[in-house]
């Protein structure tokens, strides 16, 4: 093959592998980009889970007394209606009530001062009316003693809502969090295997470039297109 077209074939396989190399270092650098896109998408995620379980724990955390005092309410009014595990007897706890014992002793005393100012303290007229007193004490206690027992059992029902509804929110939350990595990663794969493909296609285009051009070039140097002399219609000049 004659000089010229030595160089032409040169500058053409040269060419085409410049482009190859070109792609490949496109590609390349398109696969880092890719990686690390899907990287930071990962700690991102990371962190906002771990950042959803320490708002739950501590939420979990700081109704907790709240729970344990419904808890224990709750199976106290279930042991004094006879429903728990636990019997409760109603009179024995109304009596460890606060103010109950220092309500009844008070009541006593004064029924006792009348009695005596009459003469009838030890009478069973006497031991009627502290009976009566006692008794109706405890009938007009009971119900309000109930009552703020289902309170606090009440505290306990409120408080556990409140950790459910954010035991939920961090679900929903770290739910969402991987699925917005999961399609990050998707992407981020998608991205690396179209760059490879489009450099795969680049080194394709390049070395069927080159084949086409030295295949030319052979055709037209056994041609004699070359070697035709200077001047020479479609020759060189």
């Amino acid at each position: 093959m004659c000089p010229p077209a030595v160089a032409i074939a040169g500058a053409a396989v040269a060419g085409g592998i410049s482009t190859a190399v070109a792609g490949s270092k496109a590609a390349k650098a398109q696969k880092q980009g890719a990686k690390a896109a899907a990287d930071a998408s990962e700690r991102a995620t990371q962190l906002q889970v771990d950042e959803a379980k320490r708002q739950y724990d501590l939420t979990r955390s700081d109704y907790e007394p709240y729970r344990e005092t419904g808890y224990k309410a709750l199976d106290t009014l279930a042991g004094l209606y006879g429903v728990g595990g636990t019997k409760i007897d109603p009179t024995a706890a109304l009596e460890a009530t606060p103010g109950y014992k220092f309500q009844l002793d008070e009541g006593l005393k004064a029924i006792n001062r009348s009695n005596a100012a009459r003469g009838i303290l030890n009478s069973g007229g006497a031991d009627k009316a502290r009976m009566r007193y006692a008794s109706g004490l405890a009938a007009s206690n009971y119900d309000a003693f109930a009552n703020r027992i289902a309170a606090l059992a009440g505290v306990g029902q409120s408080a556990t809502g409140q950790t459910a509804a954010a035991g939920q929110a961090a679900s929903n939350a770290i739910t969402s969090a991987y699925g917005v990595n999961g399609q990050n990663q998707a992407n981020a794969a998608m991205a690396a295997g179209n760059a490879r493909a489009s450099s795969y296609a680049n080194i394709g285009a390049s070395i069927s470039g080159a084949t086409n051009n030295l295949a030319s070039l052979y055709l037209m140097n056994n041609g004699g297109w070359f070697n035709r002399p200077t001047g020479t219609a479609g020759g060189n000049i």
